[in-house]
């Protein structure tokens, strides 16, 4: 079997992880992002198996969708037991703040366009969620009349159940890597 254990986990008190996630995500096109890897333009560390580099191309570039103060993203990532297949369903569900038209257009286009979002964690890593097989969208709610919630769209992306799920847990991008440099510069100040 080649799946066999082979690293213990140690506990580092002096090093906990701080829990947490930035109040944004970065939506890249599934199609854009798959032909980076393919072109090895997604690079590795072969130690720490953390993503170094994302070189997108000039004209393909990645899109902030940011959310209202405190975090209001949830992003997961269950195991999928069936038959033979056995995987991960990706799954962030993100509460944008935007009720624009143009803003709520862009977020239903996932709909028929597969993406990939990357989730900054509050440590200074990023998980990408989507990363081989990419994500769509689920669910897409706008409460015009919550008082709680108006001003906002709430939208789940998520591994497409009808299809294979990801293989891995999501990458983990290393907290060298600076993540602005993937973003349209016009409409990210």
């Amino acid at each position: 079997m080649a799946c066999k254990l082979n690293r213990a986990i140690a506990f580092d008190c002096s090093a906990i992880p701080q829990g947490g996630i930035e109040p944004y995500v970065i939506a890249i096109n599934f199609e854009d992002y798959r032909a980076a890897k393919l072109a090895a333009d997604v690079t590795v560390n072969g130690t720490s198996k953390e993503i170094t580099s994302i070189l997108l191309p000039n004209t393909l570039m990645g899109y902030k969708f940011s959310v209202p103060k405190g975090s209001n993203i949830v992003a997961t990532s269950p195991l999928r037991q069936v038959d033979g297949i056995d995987g991960f369903d990706h799954s962030v569900v993100v509460r944008a703040a935007t009720i624009t038209k143009l803003d709520l257009d862009e977020v239903s286009k996932m709909r028929f366009n597969k993406v990939v979002l990357i989730v900054p964690l509050s440590e200074g890593r990023a998980k990408v969620y989507g990363g081989n097989v990419g994500l769509r969208l689920l669910t897409y709610d706008v409460s015009d009349g919550d008082a709680g919630t108006s001003g906002t769209v709430s939208f789940t992306a998520q591994t497409d159940s009808r299809e294979a799920p990801e293989s891995q847990i999501p990458d983990l991008v290393a907290k060298a890597f600076d993540l602005t440099s993937l973003l349209v510069a016009s409409v990210n100040p």
